[in-house]
């Protein structure tokens, strides 16, 4: 019974002996200065006050910030001076060198009239990233009490880490040995994570300078080449050396030709040809069909029609990556009819094409599509089908399926 008090009370003096060890403990933190995306004098204007902010908010919170001009004349740092985006790989070593805990870079710029913000904190022994915050809003005067409250959310994030730290963490610094790209697309550039081209894809390999990349991170690849949509690709990284097989970037398409058979025109078929003015969005295109009736009875003639017509069309709600693709065409033609007997003259029926559905099952270059044909006949001149919408003799609008492939 004597000892239950005095054993409470010595864990109560190393309960409050632990806390005051945490608020008292150096955490210190290497601040590099803010980097404007764009040089304009618009988005100059954020820098101080975003840089200014964060030495506040961070020495608020008890946490030891090195002094600018120390930064400014480490020969760590004027080497990468130049550059916008810092992942871990390029500044955690300044980190250590200085003997920082944590080592923090700041982005932002200018889109239209929005200020974007991003921090990052970076662990120094572990290089994983302690704590972030990003921040979006309106420039202008709005744009400087944006730049102080993403300093004070990132201030409190580090705040929560610094709550948590462990200084005995294992630290797992396998790095992969070499890292190289191979691509069909030949003259295609090569970004890694954010940063600008890091090279070009020749004789259908690219190897990436040396980066100590971790052992099974992920990084993200941009690719781009004129003429193809760009496209970022998340790759893993593996033990040793690495040559990773990137996806092949889909062709921007401007031209495209089609053929196909129309419900209750047996004996026919149609010819389509599309140029497209954006790219796999908006098309005008040429469109031939022809088709014969005839029942084969002794004494029958048979009739033939053609079919030619002009259209513009696009795509609606989908992306040129989409399986499942749906559009609609307008335009006018003229259905010319000839009964083969010469006391019979040629008709012409001329036709609006008020707007015509169609559905694709897109497996670029290549489309199985199906569209109905939804043609307004003007009655005008020497006509035979008349005023109204066509149809076919069994009933209904044409529908026509078929096939297309781009180039």
């Amino acid at each position: 019974m004597i000892l239950r008090p005095r054993f409470t009370a010595i864990m109560l003096l190393f309960h409050v002996a632990s806390l005051l060890y945490a608020q008292e403990r150096t955490f210190t933190v290497l601040l590099l200065p803010p980097k404007p995306i764009t040089q304009t004098e618009d988005g100059l204007a954020y820098l101080p006050v975003l840089y200014r902010s964060l030495e506040e908010q961070l020495t608020l919170r008890k946490f030891e910030v090195f002094p600018r001009e120390r930064i400014q004349s480490n020969p760590e740092f004027q080497a990468i001076a130049g550059e916008t985006f810092l992942p871990a790989e390029r500044v955690v070593p300044i980190g250590r060198a200085l003997e920082a805990n944590v080592v923090v870079t700041t982005t932002y710029g200018l889109e239209g009239n929005r200020l974007f913000i991003h921090i990052k904190g970076f662990d120094v022994r572990t290089s994983r990233l302690a704590a972030a915050t990003s921040e979006t809003g309106f420039a202008g005067l709005a744009g400087f009490s944006l730049s102080e409250q993403s300093a004070l959310r990132f201030a409190e994030s580090l705040s929560g880490y610094r709550e948590t730290y462990d200084p005995n963490e294992p630290i797992t610094l396998e790095a992969i040995a070499s890292l190289v790209f191979q691509s069909a697309d030949e003259g295609m550039r090569v970004s890694l994570d954010d940063r600008g081209p890091s090279g070009t894809i020749l004789q259908g390999e690219w190897e990436a300078p040396y980066v100590p990349f971790r052992v099974n991170s992920k990084i993200l690849v941009y690719k781009e080449k004129d003429g193809y949509y760009p496209e970022a690709e998340q790759v893993v990284l593996h033990p040793g050396e690495n040559r990773i097989l990137l996806r092949p970037l889909q062709k921007k398409y401007r031209n495209e030709v089609g053929v196909g058979w129309t419900l209750g025109e047996a004996w026919g078929a149609a010819l389509e040809y599309r140029r497209y003015l954006e790219p796999d969005y908006l098309f005008i295109s040429f469109t031939e069909r022809f088709y014969v009736q005839y029942d084969t009875l002794t004494g029958s003639r048979p009739v033939f029609h053609n079919d030619a017509s002009l259209s513009l069309g696009g795509y609606l709600f989908s992306s040129y990556k989409d399986r499942f693709r749906i559009g609609v065409s307008l335009g006018a033609g003229v259905v010319v009819t000839s009964f083969t007997v010469s006391e019979m003259p040629i008709y012409t029926d001329y036709y609006l094409n008020p707007g015509s559905p169609f559905l694709e099952l897109n497996y670029n270059p290549w489309a199985v599509f199906l569209l109905l044909r939804v043609q307004y006949g003007l009655g005008m001149g020497n006509n035979f089908l008349g005023r109204g919408f066509f149809t076919i003799q069994q009933g209904g609008v044409p529908i026509t399926v078929g096939v297309r492939r781009k180039w």
